[in-house]
């Protein structure tokens, strides 16, 4: 399945955010618990999960939007959560 074209339309939010939850999230934490997680490693994370939302919120690292507003734009917690 190729999700990328369904997340990057500008209709459906409520599609995206079940996307997001039961596929994106669940495949950048695979196996979480056995990892000796760090500091580098958490921000590699938030990192790749806000690059994911941006993307899918139709918002660039020019638009200057700050990552509390695209979250809640969105409807999830920080990925720093979940861990």
């Amino acid at each position: 399945m190729n999700a990328s074209g369904l997340l990057s339309e500008k209709i459906i939010p409520k599609l995206k955010r079940k996307v997001y939850k039961m596929v994106e999230r669940p495949s950048m934490l695979y196996n979480a618990e056995c990892w000796p997680l760090n500091e580098k490693h958490n921000i590699k994370l938030c990192v790749a999960e806000m690059r994911v939302l941006r993307w899918m919120s139709g918002f660039t690292l020019r638009s200057m939007i700050q990552n509390e507003y695209i979250h809640k734009k969105v409807g999830v917690s920080p990925v720093d959560d979940k861990i």
